[in-house]
């Protein structure tokens, strides 16, 4: 289980400009929520959550597919209320069509699609 200060580093670097860097970052994230026992603060966890929402609307499309792979072990995990922020989030995106960026909504779709299954 990482430390919080190795997580608090992973969101640094989701916004990092470097797709590199921010698919590092998620792919880290990943292999942490993967991780038997995985737990953060409450803070985290809605910081996390709102960072990997971000990601799936992410420039580098394999951010994108990184970012909703993330999405149900984080789901496994988050309390209500950010559980159903993420789903809500989804959804909304799904009936607009377009993300807030103003690009396909493909990957809400996936991200969506895997949610649920």
């Amino acid at each position: 289980n990482g430390s919080r200060s190795d997580l608090g580093g992973l969101i640094e670097k989701l916004s990092s400009p470097d797709k590199d860097l921010r698919y590092m970052a998620v792919s880290d994230l990943y292999k942490e929520l993967k991780l038997p026992g995985f737990s953060c603060t409450a803070t985290l966890e809605a910081s996390l959550c709102e960072w990997i929402l971000k990601k799936t609307e992410d420039p580098s499309s394999d951010v994108c597919g990184l970012a909703t792979k993330c999405l149900a072990p984080l789901l496994s995990y988050a309390s209500d209320a950010n559980a159903r922020m993420l789903v809500a989030s989804l959804c909304n995106i799904q009936r607009k069509g377009t993300t807030s960026s103003g690009g396909s909504s493909l990957f809400k779709s996936v991200s969506l699609k895997t949610l649920i299954a």
